[in-house]
């Protein structure tokens, strides 16, 4: 078996692979739950790069939480802190 080549971008990726990852969430999240538990590591690689350029895409931390279902338990003065620390990094 050969290993899997490094992808720059989805763009990378064969057009056949790129139509079957075009499915809902919840799906996509299921197919990297199978393909991690079955040790598919090409399928693995083509899933998590498919998920990262997706919360990419995203912009704000507050859309990331919400995609993976993640609640924002920091208290405000923490939050605010790290707003003004990483100010480049957020988009209001």
């Amino acid at each position: 078996m050969q290993a899997p080549r490094p992808m720059e971008t989805i763009d990378d990726i064969d057009e056949w692979d790129v139509q079957f990852l075009k499915v809902d969430r919840a799906t996509l999240s299921e197919i990297a739950t199978s393909t991690n538990y079955l040790d598919i590591k090409s399928l693995i690689s083509l899933v998590c790069q498919n998920i990262a350029e997706i919360i990419q895409s995203l912009q704000t931390p507050e859309k990331v939480c919400e995609m993976l279902q993640l609640p924002n338990d920091l208290p405000p003065v923490v939050e605010e802190y790290i707003r003004k620390a990483n100010r480049r990094d957020f988009v209001d």
